[in-house]
């Protein structure tokens, strides 16, 4: 989607984004309209759909046994090839 801006690696990261967020009111805006601009793009591959479904439905039926789903853990359907 073009949000390379948003993307968070480790904890540390996250934080500074959601700080940011929080307080630069105009990068606030730029992600929300580059969000906007993109949404479309969100549903153009079904192979992506399928794996937003797949995590969906791991990760509650892993918070309906109290496990915490990791990136690890996830299977992705083996059709989805990351190939973009």
């Amino acid at each position: 989607m073009g949000l390379s801006d948003l993307i968070a690696t480790d904890q540390e990261t996250f934080l500074r984004f959601t700080l940011r967020l929080a307080q630069d009111v105009d990068f606030k805006h730029k992600m929300l309209a580059d969000i906007k601009a993109n949404l479309h793009k969100r549903f153009e591959r079904k192979e992506v759909v399928k794996e937003m479904e797949a995590f969906f439905v791991q990760a509650y039926k892993s918070s309906q046994l109290g496990l915490v789903l990791n990136d690890e853990d996830f299977k992705r359907p083996r059709s989805t090839l990351h190939s973009e």
